[in-house]
């Protein structure tokens, strides 16, 4: 079958030309091109519409204007005129086919911008390449699809394209292909753009997060502002499958520290605007009032690591659960007052609690990746069942030092997490496996003088792992 479309390409800033579907095809699989792109070899095209929204993503701004439908598996993001949406993917790649099924918004859309890309951070110095929708005043036959490829900053490799269907009345597929040879970008499986890697040009390197947004430019509408009364707009996103390669970081043997900013490595969980990042985003403020608390964690998982982090309560409560088994807490009546200023854990350098790998006498040790999680709300069980004095509120805590020295898994395997070998997880040197002279000297002060309450003398008989953890 002869496919014969016509569309009008934007080349640059000044001249258009157009180019047909036939003519691309025989450009990209000409002789003279090591590469065809036209048959795409994608496993998991069909098994993308079974992947949840959060198994792959996260929501990256807009609150309740973003809304998941269909058990997760199509979401809705929308902007209004006090703010847009989007969300973004937990990962960053290397390279990739990177898909995504979209409906875009009916309506004069006229200066609003539903986007599909991949970018590897916000500087001018990154690489970034766009599918980015354009408005339509409702009163034209054509939407324009924008495409770019950033790179080092560069943002004059812009092309537009005429779609040749009515893009807000189903959803069509839109897809990037991003290796070392070349970029393709696809609609309905058709490529309509191609960016090969050309030795001696600049070419798209860094580790990029998948992103998509609704925004509003007056770039994209000749300086026309957007008709509010049209809105909310609202765009459709479903298809939450990635084939992509996974990248930890361009640098993977950086060292984490507390200079490191908030979003570096942790994500809002809940709480909207009773959090609030501080001091270039290396601070957070999360309080809580009589219709929420608020709380963020790590984007990562972890199978081993060394934490440290600020704020405890007066009595610091600890548990270790394994196989959700609840029953082994400590608390501890710490000797100082942690709201006059930030404190560390252990709890500024003291060992408070210590739990030993007793698994050869059959007791059980948590090997499960974890994510790292700090939040703030409330239950009775912490106050012999008084209530919250919500007079009080809102009540606010600080958190500061977002570096996390971890063992990053993808599985749940966490025997590639417990190396000696590695000088990267200095944590499971043998220094760490037992307390020195002088934090064993310390930790046992703390025990004698300032332990509120232990499980190992609730229960009779005693768990037999307490005698190996004083």
């Amino acid at each position: 079958m002869v496919i014969a479309h016509s569309f009008l390409i934007k080349t640059g800033k000044f001249g258009f030309r157009f180019i047909s579907i036939q003519g691309l095809k025989h450009a990209i699989d000409s002789p003279n091109n090591h590469a065809s792109v036209f048959v795409l070899k994608h496993s998991n095209a069909a098994a993308a519409d079974d992947v949840s929204f959060e198994q792959n993503f996260d929501i990256l701004y807009g609150g309740d204007r973003i809304q998941l439908l269909n058990d997760n598996k199509t979401i809705r993001i929308s902007i209004d005129d006090h703010s847009g949406s989007g969300f973004r993917s937990k990962q960053k790649y290397g390279s990739g086919l990177f898909h995504m099924r979209i409906k875009l918004p009916p309506k004069d859309s006229t200066g609003v911008i539903t986007t599909f890309y991949i970018i590897s951070d916000s500087s001018d110095t990154r690489d970034e390449i766009d599918f980015e929708f354009l408005g339509n005043n409702n009163t034209q036959l054509t939407y324009v699809l924008h495409t770019n490829v950033i790179v080092k900053g560069n943002i004059n490799r812009a092309q537009e394209i005429i779609l040749w269907f009515d893009p807000t009345a189903s959803f069509h597929d839109y897809k990037l292909l991003w290796n070392q040879h070349q970029i393709v970008f696809f609609v309905d499986d058709t490529p309509v753009r191609v960016f090969k890697n050309i030795n001696g040009l600049a070419y798209p390197t860094k580790p990029m997060h998948m992103e998509c947004t609704i925004w509003n430019a007056t770039w994209a509408s000749q300086g026309k502002l957007v008709d509010w009364s049209q809105g909310p707009f609202e765009a459709f996103y479903e298809g939450f499958g990635i084939d992509g390669c996974l990248t930890q970081s361009s640098d993977p043997n950086q060292e984490s520290d507390n200079d490191v900013p908030f979003d570096q490595n942790f994500k809002v969980l809940y709480g909207g605007d009773r959090m609030q990042l501080v001091n270039q985003n290396k601070e957070i403020r999360i309080s809580m009032d009589d219709y929420s608390g608020s709380g963020f964690r790590s984007k990562q998982k972890y199978g081993s690591g060394s934490l440290s982090n600020s704020k405890q309560p007066y009595v610091l409560h600890t548990n270790v659960v394994i196989h959700g088994n609840l029953n082994r807490t400590q608390g501890i009546n710490l000797w100082f007052d942690p709201s006059a200023d930030f404190h560390e854990l252990f709890v500024d350098g003291t060992p408070v609690r210590v739990f030993k790998n007793n698994e050869k006498i059959g007791v059980p040790y948590p090997t499960k990746p974890m994510h790292i999680e700090c939040t703030i709300w409330n239950g009775t069980w912490g106050c012999q069942g008084k209530p919250v004095n919500w007079s009080q509120g809102p009540f606010t805590a600080f958190y500061k030092g977002f570096g996390v020295d971890g063992c990053p898994t993808q599985s749940s395997d966490p025997e590639e997490c417990y190396s000696t070998n590695n000088s990267q997880y200095f944590w499971n040197e043998k220094q760490y496996w037992a307390l020195n002279a002088t934090q064993q000297a310390a930790y046992e002060d703390v025990r004698k003088n300032h332990l509120a309450y232990d499980y190992c003398h609730k229960q009779l008989p005693q768990p037999p792992e307490c005698k190996f953890n004083t």
